[in-house]
């Protein structure tokens, strides 16, 4: 049994319909119902055209004409059912699609650090896939099998005795006992093999992400030794699913035919103790051949259903996933006045057996600048985070000119800040775009004086396409230094009103990064800015360095205060000092 019912999805389609939908739904279940009559009617109308024939010809033009018109409405009105149910089906598909893009980008950086992109990616693909083949067979199948068997069985029952009620009673029951007695245990290698799909798929879009390092490390046998395993895996469980589905297919046309023939050795028996009339014997012979295919789109519908429900019952788990990092009700936007950022006792960590912050306690006043030094896994960037809220604390409180940001939406705090990453993340587009990022609001004109102030509009003149040059998957067919300025640039281009820069400068030369920190100083000298920088050299003149040891702010003052105290920052200071001595002796000796 998979963890998503037919009732959990019902209540998903019917929330999302609006008025005018529900009694188009309503009209979708009336056309299909009448369909379903004027095709049970067939048979009957066959009945009297033949009977006409034995008795009496002289309304027989009339009784074709019934025949035909049964027939054909039969068929138009399933092609209405469609054309009234496709959009309604569209729009569901459409609007769960739209729900879970949204609900995952609600869900905590921490959430997503905890997925692969190409599992997730995938997990959505085949939900929504799969969604349009539940309704489709739904639609198409089940719902009108159900409502025809019901129609053919009431005739049946009132028309020609019990016994034929029983028969077909008898089929359909081992029919569906059989099919799901089967499909039960083929779940377990359907899950299996959805599961090693997705294993393989993920491990191939996670290969070509990092296709850079792969490539420098020579590890592309490794790749292909993992991504061969993930389609073996599938192979073995796809093998058994299909095989299952084989075995399943025989039984259920064993179990037809086996009912058709009881039925036809009952009627044939009727017929020669003179009980049943020839056309009431083709009518009767008609129905079981018409519920006959019915029956054998079941199985098949059943099966693509069940296959279905597995498929999207990760995408609904998606839509379950808990938002640990949300809005409170009704909570207010923001409201800058200056942008001094207080944290109040704030301890943090991703696991309860791996703490990274403790105890935090500091104010930056609006307009300073504040560092934050330490050695690499101090917690340094955590506090970044943190005051991005991309995860809320266990202990302490983090303030934004005195309002909570936990109080106040998510939006809104994101709306106000510029971050400069360690790591930059680019879109595989043009320089332009990735640019605009920042600010989608901004001119080219707008987006070139950005460029200008990370020092990266003359290398992107010299370029052929110029700032239509596309990037690259991660932005990989530019260096480390040019991805930090064009990361540099979206934050010029956004112009907010506190700035982050996590290690944002550390593959520049010095003589680039300079200037590129001369016009950061010069565009916001009353902007708030937290620095996280392992050159010590850049942030000696900030207004305030905090200095983080194994989560803990073990200092904190200016660069001449911090010398003074001879302390950790002060050994720091030293450290790097005399290797920048110790390189330049050995560059002079060469």
């Amino acid at each position: 049994m998979t963890g998503i019912s037919y009732k959990k999805i019902a209540q998903y389609f019917w929330k999302e319909l609006s008025t005018k939908d529900r009694l188009r739904l309503i009209s979708v279940l009336m056309v299909l119902f009448l369909a379903k009559v004027f095709t049970a009617y067939v048979p009957i109308s066959l009945k009297n055209i033949i009977n006409a024939f034995q008795a009496d010809t002289s309304g027989i033009y009339t009784l074709i004409a019934l025949y035909f018109g049964a027939f054909l409405l039969g068929r138009l009105l399933v092609d209405v059912k469609d054309y009234l149910f496709i959009p309604l089906e569209e729009k569901f598909i459409r609007k769960m699609g739209d729900a879970t893009f949204r609900h995952l980008h609600s869900l905590s950086l921490k959430f997503h650090l905890d997925q692969k992109v190409g599992a997730t990616a995938r997990t959505v693909e085949r939900g929504m896939h799969a969604m349009g083949i539940f309704f489709r067979f739904m639609s198409i199948s089940i719902m009108p099998i159900i409502i025809e068997i019901s129609i053919i069985m009431t005739i049946l029952s009132i028309g020609f005795g019990v016994e034929y009620v029983v028969i077909i009673l008898a089929t359909l029951t081992l029919f569906i006992a059989i099919t799901l007695m089967i499909t039960k245990w083929r779940v377990k290698f359907l899950r299996a093999s959805v599961e090693a799909n997705s294993q393989a798929n993920a491990t191939l879009v996670e290969s070509f992400v990092n296709i850079e390092p792969i490539k420098a490390f020579g590890h592309e046998q490794y790749e292909f030794e993992k991504y061969n395993a993930s389609l073996a895996r599938y192979q073995s469980a796809s093998i058994k699913n299909k095989n299952g589905r084989v075995f399943l297919n025989g039984a259920q046309n064993l179990i037809i035919a086996i009912g058709l023939l009881i039925v036809m050795l009952v009627a044939c028996n009727e017929i020669l103790n003179n009980i049943l009339t020839v056309g009431v014997f083709v009518m009767l012979i008609s129905y079981v051949v018409q519920l006959s295919f019915p029956l054998g789109n079941l199985g098949f519908a059943y099966r693509e259903v069940k296959n279905a429900l597995i498929d999207m019952e990760k995408m609904f788990a998606l839509l379950d996933e808990n938002v640990d990092v949300k809005d409170k009700p009704n909570a207010p936007d923001l409201t800058l006045k200056g942008g001094e950022i207080r944290f109040e006792h704030v301890s943090y960590a991703y696991d309860k057996r791996r703490p990274i912050l403790d105890d935090i306690s500091f104010t930056a006043h609006a307009g300073q600048t504040v560092a934050l030094v330490g050695e690499t896994g101090s917690g340094k960037s955590t506090i970044l985070k943190l005051l991005l809220r991309h995860d809320d604390p266990q202990k302490g409180k983090i303030y934004i000119d005195g309002q909570g940001i936990d109080d106040v939406t998510q939006q809104s705090l994101h709306h106000r800040m510029g971050l400069v990453p360690q790591d930059t993340t680019l879109f595989n587009t043009s320089i332009s775009k990735n640019i605009l990022f920042g600010d989608p609001q901004k001119t080219q004109a707008d987006i070139a004086a950005a460029a200008e102030k990370a020092q990266l509009h003359a290398l992107i003149q010299k370029l052929p396409d110029g700032y239509e040059t596309k990037v690259g998957e991660r932005g990989l067919k530019l260096s480390g230094g040019e991805k930090q300025r064009l990361a540099l640039a979206r934050v010029f281009l956004r112009n907010a009103d506190i700035l982050l820069f996590d290690e944002s400068t550390s593959a520049l030369d010095l003589k680039t990064e300079q200037k590129v920190w001369h016009n950061i100083e010069s565009t916001y000298p009353h902007t708030t800015k937290v620095v996280v920088a392992h050159r010590l050299s850049l942030i000696q003149n900030a207004d305030l360095i905090l200095v983080i040891d194994n989560g803990r702010l073990v200092e904190k003052g200016t660069h001449n205060t911090l010398l003074k105290a001879n302390g950790t920052y002060a050994k720091l200071w030293t450290k790097q000092h005399s290797k920048k001595k110790t390189a330049a002796t050995e560059k002079a000796k060469k």
